[in-house]
């Protein structure tokens, strides 16, 4: 299906009467189009305590301009979004019965679980815009000028209208609100005048909207505080609610600062990684599921190093509960990879050593159940356990930055450059012992399984690392790559391995049928015996190199 657009703008505050400078004095814009004028209106969705909008995400109904219609915009990094676009639906629909459609909901709905989704805020803007060309006539930017009307809906209103009844003093300049309390309630309009400048055609060059927005500052703009519209017009209300579904941020990291903060840190980032890959994976984006699995391993590894921080129950629960989400979303994922994988190895064979539908039969073998597998895939993501393993992983972050705070007498509290290396030490005399292992054992079967082993510890060094990385710098880092060279290593190994066995499984099949690809499989498993093979010899090569102590004196307490 695929994501939506990526929104890069700048969003600047300006007076009432600001006016737009000559913007075709800029270097690179060779022509300023004809400005056009649209009047949008805008409802905004979200739950009475703001789950999306706590967490950067708006969701509305807008009519007027080119772009009528439904528009999620889920956040990138700063200054970038991406809007997912629906059409309006039925024209004849009344205004108190609309509802955001269902694909949409569903993309957010790891934040809302069943929380309802109520009108939140109304916006009525009154846009003049004009667009930037270079000299080839291509629009590089557009730069929007918007007289805002603003409300709040709903809940928001209500407490809205009750603390300006408590204070007995209106915002100056607001006007009265309208309605009643209730669902219906209207609060006090609210103006503003801002400019918006976009990123308009494919790349990432911004530096036109760098070189707009200097112009812009010059001329009495100043950057906007708000990332939204909608965080402008809830304002008060957003910030004094619990910021719940938000978890904190642990600020500067140092070599002082307590462990659990720091582990909480990157145990924070794997959650946020997790939430950012779930509307992709539900949109079927390429490689969402991967970004997903990655951060489900970090997480677990994470509670399998740092095991001591933890208690042991709750940290066995969310690991068997996260390696069954990581379950269910590998199928899909790894007949992804290997059917690229297999597809590349045919066409870089000779034409004459292809007998044979070679890549179609192989494709057909994986992909086979694929559609079943995205299935089970979604079923997951929309089930209550996974909404319950998701709250449950926030709460086990908020617990453990809590518990570095405030109890010091815990093993959390205590500071991260004397715990750290000693349980990042730990597991590198894991990952030790399980090289020495198979190293010891001949080759075959059982050191297959071995390596295997041993290439899961070196992931868990790797993310192990990762976390150090953050108050160790770039000793810990480089701890990392050197990690992650040994995982690499051995990940070729065993996806060779498999491969093997798929082929063999293939081969023996095709020469029952008397097929012609027996050959071409056949010769396949010839070459991932050897690659097998090879990357093992590399391993083994590279391995007293990896294992010096001079890669390890930082973790020297």
């Amino acid at each position: 299906m695929g994501g939506g657009l990526r929104e890069i703008e700048r969003k600047f505050a300006v007076d009432p009467g600001f006016v737009l400078p000559a913007l075709e004095q800029l270097p690179g814009v060779a022509a300023v189009s004809e400005p056009e004028r649209a009047t949008l209106e805008a409802v905004y969705y979200d739950s009475d305590d703001f789950r999306l909008a706590q967490n950067k995400i708006t969701l509305r109904r807008r009519t007027g301009g080119q772009d009528e219609g439904w528009h999620l915009k889920l956040p990138l990094r700063a200054g970038e979004r991406e809007e997912i676009q629906r059409p309006l639906g039925a024209a004849d629909t009344p205004v108190d019965e609309l509802t955001p459609p269902d694909g949409l909901v569903d993309l957010v709905r790891v934040h809302l679980r069943d929380t309802p989704l109520r009108p939140v805020a109304r916006l009525v803007t009154d846009r003049t815009s004009i667009r930037l060309r270079d000299a080839a006539g291509a629009d590089r930017a557009e730069v929007v000028d918007d007289q805002v009307s603003a409300w709040t809906l709903g809940a928001a209103a209500n407490r809205e209208q009750r603390e300006q009844g408590e204070q007995g003093d209106p915002s100056a300049g607001a006007q009265p609100a309208q309605g009643s309390e209730g669902p219906s309630a209207e609060g006090q309009r609210q103006l503003w005048h801002e400019i918006e400048v976009e990123h308009v055609g494919t790349g990432d060059d911004t530096s036109l909207l760098d070189e707009v927005g200097a112009l812009l500052t010059a001329a009495g703009a100043s950057v906007s505080p708000d990332a939204s519209k909608l965080s402008r017009v809830l304002g008060p209300a957003l910030a004094r609610q619990p910021r719940s579904e938000v978890l904190p941020s642990p600020g500067k990291l140092r070599p002082r600062s307590p462990v659990g903060e720091v582990v909480g840190a990157y145990l924070a980032a794997q959650v946020q990684a997790l939430l950012a890959a779930d509307p992709h994976v539900r949109l079927d984006v390429p490689d969402a599921v991967h970004k997903m699995r990655v951060a489900t391993r970090r997480f677990r590894s994470t509670l399998r190093t740092f095991a001591p921080l933890f208690d042991d129950a709750r940290a066995a629960h969310l690991d068997g509960e996260l390696r069954d989400l990581a379950g269910a979303l590998s199928a899909a994922r790894d007949a992804e990879v290997m059917v690229e994988y297999f597809d590349g190895r045919v066409a870089s064979l000779p034409a004459e050593l292809v007998h044979g539908p070679v890549a179609e039969t192989i494709d057909s073998q994986l992909l086979a159940g694929q559609e079943q597998a995205r299935t089970e895939a979604l079923t997951m993501l929309r089930s209550e356990r996974y909404l319950t393993l998701v709250t449950d992983l926030k709460d086990l972050v908020r617990g453990l930055l809590e518990t570095s705070a405030t109890q010091p007498g815990r093993l959390a509290a205590q500071p991260a450059r004397i715990v750290l290396p000693k349980l990042v030490g730990r597991a590198d005399n894991r990952l030790t012992r399980k090289v020495n292992a198979a190293l010891a054992t001949p080759p075959g079967h059982e050191r297959d399984i071995q390596l295997h082993s041993a290439r899961k510890q070196a992931k868990r060094l790797r993310y192990a690392a990762e976390t150090a990385g953050a108050v160790f710098g770039p000793d810990a880092a480089a701890f990392a790559r050197l990690a992650e060279q040994i995982q690499e290593l051995l990940g070729t190994h065993q996806d060779a391995t498999i491969a093997q066995g798929q082929l063999r499984q293939w081969g023996t099949s095709a020469v029952q049928a008397g097929e012609p690809t027996a050959f071409t499989l056949g010769l396949l498993l010839g070459l991932e015996e050897l690659r097998a093979r090879t990357a093992e010899r590399d391993f083994i090569d590279f391995w007293p190199e990896a294992s010096r102590r001079r890669h390890r004196r930082w973790l020297q307490v």
